[in-house]
């Protein structure tokens, strides 16, 4: 119990951190997004469970990945003041994604790979967010201004990426 107390409270210590530091820290500019590294590394530090003699995987790594990114991402939406929901659906999404990509796309985890992985995310988190609250919400996006800053937060996360492992315990995911 104790053990997992400590884990909830440092992956939610992380996600509070990258929440509140991300409009403060910019490149040129343009704000960073920490939060979706923070899901990226959630979910990729859970153990693939497999069993071989019921032909069956375990999915319980893509749901606490798919909870972990809705929550993240229900934060970030309250915090930021933009249509509830945004956030929600990228950084669930890619929860979803983060989790099983590790487990059925790459055997094997290179610093490259993980820094191209969280880059792809990156872009795809602010492609979903601007195109959802585009033609569902109806926000007024400015189209160079979101592409250059997507493309800048893709990039430094791509640095970020190569850092985080696949399999490291920085809070052990088997209490969660």
């Amino acid at each position: 119990m104790k053990k997992k107390l400590v884990a909830i409270v440092v992956w939610v210590s992380a996600a509070s951190i990258a929440i509140l530091f991300q409009p403060k820290i910019t490149i040129f500019d343009f704000p960073l997004n920490l939060t979706i590294a923070v899901v990226y590394a959630f979910a990729i530090m859970a153990p693939p469970l497999h069993s071989a003699s019921m032909s069956f995987t375990d999915v319980s790594a893509e749901i606490r990945g798919s909870a972990f990114g809705a929550f993240i991402g229900l934060i970030e939406d309250a915090m930021s003041g933009t249509i509830p929901g945004l956030n929600v659906l990228s950084k669930g999404l890619l929860g979803f994604v983060s989790s099983i990509i590790f487990r059925d796309l790459f055997s094997q985890w290179t610093p490259l790979i993980g820094g191209i992985v969280l880059s792809v995310l990156t872009l795809l988190d602010g492609l979903i967010v601007i195109l959802v609250g585009t033609f569902i919400a109806g926000i007024n996006i400015s189209g160079m201004s979101a592409i250059s800053m997507i493309f800048m937060q893709a990039l430094t996360n791509f640095f970020i990426g190569c850092l985080i492992k696949s399999g490291q315990k920085i809070a052990s995911m088997k209490y969660l």
